[in-house]
């Protein structure tokens, strides 16, 4: 399958990504209404998200003639499974696509046991303020001061966004002395660096989420993750 990764680079090492996904109206709605029939299939079942909203993650992507064969409620609810399979596999292939030209177009630095878990689904609720107008305060997806501790680690942060019909919700950048603020469009795929000291070094990239005005923000995330191993010191 080919893809377009054209993209713009808004910052340094922060690419957006256009045209990965141009049935992502589609793959909103399957979105939406994984939460709407709250069905633990191929989405699981939609939970609390902190006071952001709700989120879900994937159980994965089974074989479906085993998976039929051993779910009493899954022939009842085969369009809904088949319509999740088609959202996750979506997600994966353009994120794959997206996460692979970004790490070849910046010579990133790929441990040897890197990988790409599956997706995980998020939707913040409107009027969500923490502080400062933010939904999300400014974090990195690596833990900075962990960096020293073995164990599971973030390098690349991969965002994707499915619509752009609420107002506020733009995601922020605190990256030295610069504040970068860009409002996603429905479609895009933004990946920037985790905050690992991997890549690109120097400085972290701190990131938070203005709050939403109206509407609800959809928004699916996935990682280039590594696992960092004991060191003697």
């Amino acid at each position: 399958m080919h893809f377009n990764t054209e993209h713009k680079e808004i910052y340094p090492y922060i690419y957006v990504y256009k045209n990965l996904l141009p049935d992502c109206d589609a793959l909103a709605n399957i979105m939406q209404e994984s939460e709407n029939k709250n069905i633990n299939g191929i989405i699981s079942e939609w939970t609390d998200w902190a006071v952001f909203g709700k989120y879900s993650h994937v159980n994965g992507i089974p074989n479906l003639r085993n998976f039929l064969a051993n779910n009493l409620d899954a022939n009842k609810n085969l369009e809904i499974y088949l319509d999740e399979m088609n959202l996750v596999e979506r997600l994966t292939q353009s994120n794959i696509a997206a996460l692979t030209d970004y790490i070849v177009k910046n010579n990133v630095p790929v441990p040897k046991n890197a990988y790409i878990p599956n997706p995980n689904l998020g939707r913040y609720n409107p009027g969500v303020d923490t502080g400062e107008g933010k939904a999300m305060q400014f974090h990195t997806d690596y833990a900075l001061g962990e960096w020293y501790w073995p164990g599971e680690k973030f390098l690349i942060t991969c965002t994707t966004y499915l619509n752009d019909d609420y107002n506020g919700g733009e995601i922020v950048f605190a990256i030295k002395d610069d504040i970068i603020s860009y409002k996603p469009e429905a479609g895009d795929i933004l990946v920037f660096p985790s905050g690992s000291p991997i890549f690109p070094g120097g400085e972290p990239y701190f990131h938070g989420v203005s709050t939403i005005d109206d509407g609800n923000k959809l928004l699916v995330r996935n990682y280039l993750r590594y696992i960092s191993e004991p060191r003697s010191e």
